[in-house]
């Protein structure tokens, strides 16, 4: 869940998001798109972007690869 929430981030990974509750703006490079519940979003490896929630938002995420952080030697923030 995400709430009253900007997240400037670079995705290093595939990200594929679900929208199950609320609406979640992300903003990219070509403008704002607003995901609503039953949307699914691609974000490829490179992608710059701001994840924005006004309001109490619900979403399922997973990542490719998984072991991302380990493999960049990082930990997940």
């Amino acid at each position: 869940y995400l709430e009253n929430a900007s997240i400037d981030w670079t995705v290093t990974y595939d990200e594929v998001l679900f929208i199950h509750e609320g609406t979640l703006t992300i903003e990219l490079d070509d403008g704002r798109h607003e995901c609503n519940p039953g949307d699914i979003v691609w974000l490829p490896n490179g992608t710059h972007l701001k994840y924005i929630a006004t309001e109490r938002t619900g979403y399922f995420y997973c990542l490719y690869p998984f072991d991302w952080a380990a493999r960049q030697g990082t930990a997940e923030p």
